[in-house]
């Protein structure tokens, strides 16, 4: 049972998403290390959905309308909001533009918590495997899930930031920042419909 939930965690992380479109927007905004914190936050946040998923807490939130609508509401603005901060026109000033984003923790973590489908993900994840847990293994699911998940993200970080890659990035870091915070947008604004319009 470890191996399947294993696998799915995987190819959920793999999958183009909010995080996949942050790391990108942090290393094209501020490099490697931007990405890097990035993923902690991310890996803090899945590590935080595992946990309660295990726990029961957020079978309890997703059977709540209203706290299910609010977790959908607040996780729509800000993607939102970390769309338009790259694409709206900024000042710029003779400070370097390439430079680490202090708050790429924070980013990466509130992307994560505030993402209802990856709430939805870690409950179906846990009811299938539920029966299997019990002691530490409580503890040890959501912490392999959040180191696995920063294992990822660190690794996309560093693929990006390789010579020939960095170099691109260099060269288009205006765009690849633009596209992801554009893609951001357009995800936040898609949940946001959803909640209003189709449910």
């Amino acid at each position: 049972m470890f191996l399947w939930s294993a696998i799915a965690h995987f190819l959920a992380v793999i999958s183009p998403g909010p995080d996949t479109a942050l790391i990108i927007r942090q290393v094209a905004k501020g490099g490697r290390s931007s990405g890097y914190y990035a993923a902690l936050g991310i890996g803090f946040g899945v590590f935080i959905h595992s946990v309660l998923a295990s726990s029961g807490i957020s079978l309890l939130l997703l059977s709540n309308a209203n706290l299910k609508f609010i977790i959908s509401f607040m996780g729509g603005l800000y993607l939102i909001y970390i769309g338009l901060s790259s694409l709206l026109p900024k000042k710029i000033n003779n400070e370097e533009l390439y430079d680490y984003d202090a708050s790429s923790f924070l980013k990466g973590l509130l992307t994560n918590l505030l993402n209802i489908k990856a709430l939805i993900f870690f409950v179906s994840l846990f009811t299938i495997i539920t029966d299997s847990l019990n002691g530490i293994w409580l503890f040890l699911y959501p912490l392999y899930f959040g180191v696995m998940t920063i294992a990822w993200f660190s690794f996309l970080s560093f693929i990006l930031t390789t010579p020939k890659l960095n170099s691109l990035f260099i060269k288009y870091d205006i765009y690849f920042e633009k596209i992801s915070s554009a893609f951001l947008l357009f995800i936040g604004l898609l949940i946001l419909f959803n909640i209003f319009y189709v449910n």
